[in-house]
């Protein structure tokens, strides 16, 4: 099996994509998470309805947004088109 190489430079990007990646993915769970239990436990008292609202409102634009690439994704796809990984290599 032929084993991708990566520089240290690029091995910091990645680890500093996923540093920001996982607080922020913390943070969705919590705000919608909250959000919905929020809503439906307040749905009984009508104050749940505009909650869920924006709740639903909040997870279509958090949806829409257009996701990142991660940096090793890019250096293996130019490295394949560049001949630069072989599977035969050691």
């Amino acid at each position: 099996m032929a084993r991708l190489r990566i520089s240290p430079a690029q091995a910091w990007r990645d680890f500093l994509y996923v540093g920001t990646a996982l607080p922020l993915g913390i943070a969705w769970l919590l705000i919608l998470g909250l959000g919905l239990a929020l809503g439906i436990g307040l749905l009984i008292v009508t104050i749940g309805i505009p909650i869920l609202a924006i709740t639903l409102l909040v997870w279509k634009a958090g949806a829409k947004r257009p996701p990142v690439k991660s940096c090793s994704a890019d250096n293996e796809r130019s490295a394949r088109s560049s001949g630069r990984y072989s599977k035969n290599r050691p």
